[in-house]
């Protein structure tokens, strides 16, 4: 497995970063560890969805989804007088992208895909990444208790990024879990 995981990162630069995140993420703070592990999660699931591009699409059909913005297009046009400024272009870009799974549902895809089942922590961490992505912390650091839950979350995300690259690369085995550890 180690040797087929050295093979691919020798051609695959985005699943490079994905690792190089994970080693990085060790010598931060919880806080930073967070938004890493965060961050190597969003590539991975830019790798695995853009491989698997017709799987998470709410709209398999092609033609279904020109024809749905072509006439989403036309009712936008129909109350172009109605709109505050940039308002049409801003709902003509949001129609153009309909077909396109939302943020929560792109990351919970791979997993599905692969087959890991996550428990509701695990749910819950990957809910949490877009406050760290945007610099924003659930938990304070003012007593133990949110320390170790920040610590919690941390771990959960490294988990579910591990596991993640692990089964991408065709690893069947156990993996240690990080929270329970902690």
């Amino acid at each position: 497995v180690f040797n087929k995981l050295c093979s691919i990162l020798l051609t695959h630069q985005e699943l490079n970063r994905v690792l190089y995140l994970i080693v990085e993420g060790h010598t931060l703070s919880t806080a930073l560890q967070a938004s890493i592990y965060s961050i190597a999660l969003e590539t991975l699931t830019n790798i695995i969805s853009e491989e698997n591009e017709a799987k998470f699409l709410p709209i398999s059909n092609k033609s279904v989804t020109k024809n749905l913005i072509r006439e989403l297009n036309s009712v936008i046009e129909k109350y172009s007088d109605k709109y505050n400024y940039n308002g049409k272009e801003t709902l003509l870009k949001k129609v153009s992208v309909i077909n396109s799974p939302t943020n929560k549902q792109k990351l919970l895809k791979p997993f599905e895909l692969l087959n890991l089942k996550l428990n509701e922590k695990e749910v819950d961490a990957i809910n949490k990444r877009n406050d760290f992505l945007h610099g924003r912390l659930p938990y304070q650091y003012n007593d133990d208790e949110n320390e170790f839950k920040l610590q919690q979350i941390s771990l959960t995300l490294l988990y579910c990024v591990t596991i993640l690259v692990l089964k991408y690369i065709g690893y069947s085995g156990y993996v240690m879990y990080y929270p329970t550890m902690n």
